[in-house]
């Protein structure tokens, strides 16, 4: 998901397979910076390698999910 609100922020929304969702990618994406989205997918790669060096699986998930961005203030997004 994070690697799409990337593309959706960098690239626009010609990279979209669910075009049924792309409003709300759109809308949802438009609460996070581009170096917020970069930071996070690297907090996710960097989990990755370190599942794969037997770290505390749980450990690991925290501290990924610490690091998650938070959504600007004044966005917020309606479900659909």
């Amino acid at each position: 998901m994070a690697k799409l609100v990337y593309q959706l922020g960098s690239v626009g929304s010609d990279t979209i397979t669910n075009i049924d969702l792309e409003a709300t990618l759109i809308e949802w994406a438009r609460g996070f910076s581009l170096a917020q989205i970069r930071a996070f997918i690297n907090g996710i790669q960097a989990a990755g390698e370190q599942l794969r060096e037997n770290a505390n699986p749980r450990l690991v998930l925290e501290v990924l999910m610490l690091s998650m961005p938070r959504r600007e203030e004044g966005v917020s997004v309606k479900h659909a």
